[in-house]
């Protein structure tokens, strides 16, 4: 049967690809500009700034019609990303800033909208070097997330889906600072080590555990948690690995000293991405989460995803 869920469907889904078909031809016009001047760039080892970019579109699509014996659920889904890296290195002071904003949806015939991917994470860091591969540094770093996130699950009584709110922008929401030494032999891999780790952990709704169950650590009635006696280690690789092959990890373990060994929390971030060429890009993502403030259990996360990107850096790459 034909349903106006069906023709909203259909409409959003022609309005979708003209915008992809748009937006490509777009970030097709931008990278061909942005090869042209590659060249009058300056070396990467030549000045003191070196900033780089990639954002995008995410897309993915299936439908099906009456007569497909094959099953399958029409769904439509759509997402942006933007990476943002600046570094400031003169004598022996360095500047790091790493900004990553994440969103994404689907909607799904049948079971409707879902937010599929939402993250806000900022990382700057001031840091003086005693050689080519020690240096002390100073960071701070935010980790939240843009909307509203929800639980799904069916009433057993109705058999009708229910909604519950589990968390929001800023709740939780974490900011961390960090002072420490840095173990840094290459431009794609780095070692942080900070003995001292203060982190505020922030629940802006002080009502949030009524549905979530949770108040991610957060005193109940308050909206921020103070942890002073903490150490951190981070740990990055960003490479190319193959020809327009990338690996990016980053593993970050952060230890309350006032609680057991066995509770540090510790996240890992993986992601692979592929350019099919200078425009259309793929990757492969995943993230382990560990957190008994959040949740007694390992949190996991995957997700593939194909889209134009435009890729922008204010320098030429060194050479290999």
């Amino acid at each position: 049967m034909f349903t106006f869920f069906n023709l909203n469907l259909q409409i959003m889904r022609i309005k979708t690809l003209f915008t992809f078909i748009l937006l490509s031809s777009i970030f097709i016009n931008y990278k061909s500009l942005a090869q042209e001047s590659d060249s009058l760039k300056p070396h990467y080892d030549s000045i003191n700034w070196r900033v780089k970019m990639n954002t995008g579109f995410l897309f993915n699509q299936a439908s099906f019609n009456s007569r497909w014996t094959g099953g399958g659920v029409n769904s439509l889904g759509l997402g942006t990303f933007f990476y943002y890296k600046a570094n400031y290195k003169k004598d022996r002071r360095t500047w790091d800033t790493n900004i990553e904003l994440q969103y994404g949806f689907t909607d799904t015939e049948g079971i409707g909208f879902r937010k599929a991917n939402d993250r806000l994470f900022i990382d700057t860091k001031y840091g003086y070097s005693f050689n080519d591969k020690w240096s002390v540094y100073g960071a701070l770093n935010i980790l939240t997330q843009f909307a509203k996130g929800f639980e799904f699950s069916e009433d057993p009584n109705t058999g009708e889906e229910t909604a519950v709110l589990i968390s929001k922008f800023m709740a939780p929401g974490y900011i961390t600072t960090s002072f420490g030494i840095e173990y840094d032999p290459t431009d794609y891999f780095f070692v942080r080590l900070s003995p001292f780790a203060p982190r505020w952990t922030i629940v802006t709704d002080d009502e949030l555990y009524l549905t979530a169950g949770t108040n991610y650590g957060v005193p109940i009635g308050e909206t921020v948690r103070t942890e002073w006696v903490s150490a951190q280690l981070m740990a990055e690789f960003n490479k190319e690995v193959f020809e327009n092959v990338n690996l990016q990890w980053r593993y970050t373990a952060y230890w309350n000293m006032e609680q057991p060994l066995n509770e540090t929390d510790q996240r890992l971030d993986i992601t692979i991405a592929a350019n099919v060429n200078d425009w259309l890009s793929t990757s492969l993502g995943a993230n382990l989460l560990y957190d008994k403030d959040q949740i007694d259990g390992l949190q996991i996360a995957q997700a593939f995803n194909l889209g134009v990107s435009y890729k922008f850096q204010n320098y030429r790459k060194k050479d290999k």
